[in-house]
């Protein structure tokens, strides 16, 4: 006769899990650039502002006619997890993934971040995000332009 014995140990309520805590926050910006116009994209859209706007024009592989801000979305940075942002509102049409991969010194952290188009990742890079400075990465094509996606590390906690 073979017995069974199960062991249940309590676990605490309160115990957290680490990979939960929040070590920052990151902004991603979404902005359409277009040798067109913007009523490409049928509705009324926001301009970015003009220091934004000569920033972008002063970048050959940036550089539009014109540009819209399509969205914006704020997010934590959890120390152990994949986190997503939507910076198109109420749409999954556009998506960013990032994990934190380790600090680098006091006000940088290297990112894996993934760009993601209609449920298809499109572009993968892995930068170090320095608190403050915004990231550009020219995205995929779009309409009758271009996806220019804006990161930044709006803050980080000390370690």
């Amino acid at each position: 006769m073979v017995v069974a014995l199960l062991l249940v140990l309590p676990v605490a309520a309160n115990a957290a899990d680490p990979g939960k805590e929040t070590i920052g926050e990151l902004r991603v910006d979404l902005v359409f650039g277009t040798n067109g116009g913007l009523e490409v994209l049928g509705r009324t859209v926001a301009k970015v502002d003009a220091a934004e706007e000569k920033l972008l024009k002063g970048s050959k592989h940036l550089k539009f006619a014109h540009y819209g801000k399509l969205g914006s979305d704020r997010k934590p940075v959890l120390r152990g997890y994949e986190n997503w942002a939507a910076p198109m509102s109420g749409s999954e049409e556009i998506l960013l993934s990032f994990e934190p991969k380790g600090q680098v010194g006091d006000e940088a952290l290297r990112m894996d971040l993934e760009f993601w188009q209609r449920k298809q990742k499109v572009l993968k890079t892995d930068p170090v995000l320095k608190v403050g400075k915004r990231l550009y990465i020219l995205g995929p094509k779009w309409r009758d332009g271009r996806l220019i996606i804006v990161i930044e590390l709006l803050g980080l906690k000390a370690e």
